[in-house]
């Protein structure tokens, strides 16, 4: 039995967080200019948090929607955990981080400040090491993908790298978006019908 699946609206949530991700970024460096840090993150609660939890929100759904395609379109479904840690992850960063600055205000202790660098140093090294299982299985994968999950693995594998050495992540800024951008094209590509065994 064939059935047809619609990725529009995953396609449009990717494509909004490719948007949205760095843009948050941007808008939060360019207020803190020199003076940015990850304590300058934390500033009590601004129009800017709710940003911030759209993008964790856009990411969580960008993993379920990535693992559902594969599944649809090639019965792959090795990655399943992989992509249940990375949105747990991004629940526990992206709430973590907002709690953190809703509870602390304008002026943290140390303490939170050092409870934040952990959680967003310990966030990124877990991210880096995600990334790059899944660049690597889904290019042990060979032929069986398409061309654009092949690439998308590539960007994933290179942006893990770049997270876990931690002093070149700011790259995050770019690879990510381009990432969440290929898949966004694979998902607002024509529908196709996939077999239902």
């Amino acid at each position: 039995m064939n059935k047809e699946h619609n990725y529009l609206l995953d396609g449009v949530a990717a494509l909004a967080l490719a948007v949205l991700f760095p843009l948050y970024w941007i808008i939060e460096i360019g207020s803190h200019g020199d003076d940015f840090d990850l304590a300058s993150v934390i500033n009590g609660l601004q129009v800017n948090d709710l940003l911030f939890l759209t993008v964790g929100l856009l990411n969580a759904y960008f993993y379920v929607s990535v693992r559902r395609i594969l599944f649809d379109h090639h019965h792959y479904s090795r990655l399943n955990i992989v992509f249940a840690l990375m949105i747990g992850l991004c629940a526990v960063f992206y709430l973590g981080t907002f709690a953190i600055d809703a509870l602390a205000g304008p002026n943290p202790s140390e303490s939170v400040q050092m409870l934040m660098f952990m959680l967003t140093i310990g966030s990124l090294v877990v991210f880096g090491v995600l990334d790059i299982v899944v660049g690597a299985l889904l290019l042990m994968e060979g032929d069986r993908l398409s061309s654009l999950v092949r690439v998308f693995a590539i960007v994933s594998l290179v942006q893990g790298i770049v997270e876990i050495t931690v002093v070149l992540s700011p790259l995050t800024l770019f690879l990510f978006p381009v990432s969440t951008a290929l898949m966004a094209v694979y998902f607002l590509r024509e529908p196709q019908a996939v077999e239902i065994v």
